[in-house]
């Protein structure tokens, strides 16, 4: 209620310290979110000047004395300080206000209203820094992101300060904030969304990614996002007193031979965290991108676990769109780091590469490719032959989809690993969804090597005795391979089957098989 004169007094600077020191110890917090009146005041505080002249192209004086940005900047960072209250955050998320207020300063995205004025730049970089991590805090508790996403504001906001950080601290912030909404499908859809500069959106994350690794196999992609970024500034209605590209590639490329492993992993987590959940929706926004591969084997290849993890999982979702297996499939470093993971990686990361692979080989297109591709055939085997049915499944599926093709059959027949391991599963699993891969992959395999799969009394005894099994489905394959594999011909003559006469009648006597 303060009117402006007084702003040109200490008053407001010191009652803006004043709340700011109270909501710092975090035995106060609780009580002043559940007064409207301290909330009133922080609001109209953080309020004044208003941030949204630093952004008006007119503006080119700061008709606001050096007190009402000190006591602004005191105002967000008390803001700030209540969002730390994670039993306050819906609370403080339902409050219109206060989220419209932090919206407001996050806008302002380090403008200074007066570019001459060393201290006032830095009053306007520190409260972007506060308003853009008050918004992080609020958006870490799943409960409030229905009240915060009816601002149509907040994810352009926070999009806004992705793609042109005032400082690594604000990217950092608005990349956390992000990275807790895309759990929420509706935010996924708005920060997709072609009006926000999807393709952008995702692109600035995989540049993120791609400069933070430091990595130089990635530089080609590297500079091919920055291109593509380039050429789609402006497509949202940026302004034109946003941070130059080239500043903010500066910025990244400089942070990742600067920063810390522990801090740049604080970065990079959330990066994949993000692309991980956009990949499960309009997954084709984050294909399109050139560099979304080698962001992801970054990522992928990284020693914390949950950044690989989230890479795995992102890949697993992208090899599930038709349009993008075959590119997928031809790109050596992904083969190559999905082979190495596979084989080695912890329990829960080798299930999303494991099932990849089923995916991948879905595509006719990429059977010779995954077929004579060095690696790829081994780590299929040794899936298959593993006592876990998820992992089993998938590897049996994939040799299924491999030996569908004639031109893949011979090569694999020559390894004789590959009947080893189907004899080894099919005497082991019970589940019938391996089961029936198993058995599926065996009769493609039978069409051309049937003196082989008959030569082997133990896996022709196996295929017998699923005959018996409990699922019609198994029953019929079981029954299928059996009859390719003795029908009359040169290569396999139809008294191959005596030596299974006698379990053959038993089962049929027990199980009135046909």
């Amino acid at each position: 209620d303060t009117p402006e004169s007084a702003y040109r007094t200490d008053v407001p600077v010191s009652v803006s310290s004043t709340l700011c020191e109270l909501c710092y110890d975090p035995d106060n917090r609780s009580l002043l979110i559940a007064t409207p009146r301290a909330l009133d005041a922080l609001v109209g505080l953080a309020s004044y000047p208003p941030p949204e002249a630093a952004l008006s192209p007119s503006h080119t004086a700061a008709p606001y004395p050096q007190s009402a940005y000190a006591a602004q900047d005191r105002a967000v960072v008390a803001l700030w300080c209540l969002s730390l209250e994670s039993s306050g955050r819906v609370l403080l998320g339902k409050n219109k206000s206060v989220v419209q207020s932090l919206l407001s300063c996050a806008r302002l995205n380090g403008m200074a209203s007066t570019p001459s004025t060393t201290g006032q730049e830095s009053l306007s970089l520190s409260v972007t820094e506060s308003a853009v991590s008050g918004l992080w805090n609020l958006c870490i508790e799943p409960a409030s992101h229905p009240h915060l996403l009816t601002d149509p504001d907040l994810v352009p906001v926070l999009v806004g300060v992705l793609r042109a950080p005032a400082s690594l601290t604000a990217f950092k912030a608005a990349l956390s904030a992000v990275s807790h909404l895309c759990a929420t499908e509706s935010a996924r859809s708005l920060l997709l969304a072609q009006s926000n500069g999807g393709q952008a959106s995702l692109g600035t994350l995989v540049m993120a990614v791609l400069a933070l690794c430091d990595d130089p196999a990635t530089q080609k992609a590297f500079r091919d996002m920055v291109g593509i970024l380039q050429i789609g500034r402006g497509a949202d209605g940026e302004r034109s007193r946003e941070r130059d590209l080239e500043g903010v590639t500066r910025m990244l490329l400089e942070a990742g031979k600067t920063l810390s492993d522990q801090d740049t992993q604080a970065l990079l987590f959330p990066c994949a965290t993000v692309l991980c959940n956009c990949s499960t929706q309009e997954g084709e926004t984050l294909a399109d991108l050139p560099g979304a591969l080698p962001c992801l084997v970054c990522l992928l290849n990284h020693p914390a676990h949950p950044i690989s993890f989230a890479a795995a999982v992102a890949l697993f979702n992208l090899s599930k769109l038709a349009s993008f297996r075959v590119t997928m499939s031809h790109d050596d470093a992904t083969i190559d780091a999905i082979v190495a993971h596979t084989q080695h990686a912890s329990p829960t990361m080798r299930l999303p590469l494991a099932q990849t692979l089923p995916n991948l080989s879905y595509a006719p297109e990429t059977h010779m490719r995954l077929t004579h591709k060095e690696g790829v055939v081994p780590v299929v085997l040794s899936l298959v032959r593993s006592q876990d049915p998820a992992l089993c499944q998938a590897g049996a599926a994939t040799l299924w989809n491999l030996s569908s093709s004639a031109s893949c059959r011979a090569p694999l027949l020559r390894r004789g690993a590959v009947l080893d391991a189907l004899e080894a599963a099919l005497s082991t699993q019970t589940s019938p969804a391996p089961l029936l891969s198993c058995l599926a992959a065996l009769c493609n395999l039978a069409a051309d090597g049937r003196a082989q799969l008959v030569a082997r009394p133990g896996l022709m005894s196996v295929v017998v005795g699923h005959m018996k099994h409990t699922t019609e489905g198994v029953r019929e394959l079981a029954r299928r391979a059996l009859s390719i594999l003795f029908e009359s011909s040169a290569e396999a003559p139809a008294g191959t089957l005596l030596p299974h006469l006698d379990r053959l009648v038993q089962i049929i006597r027990e199980g009135g098989e046909e």
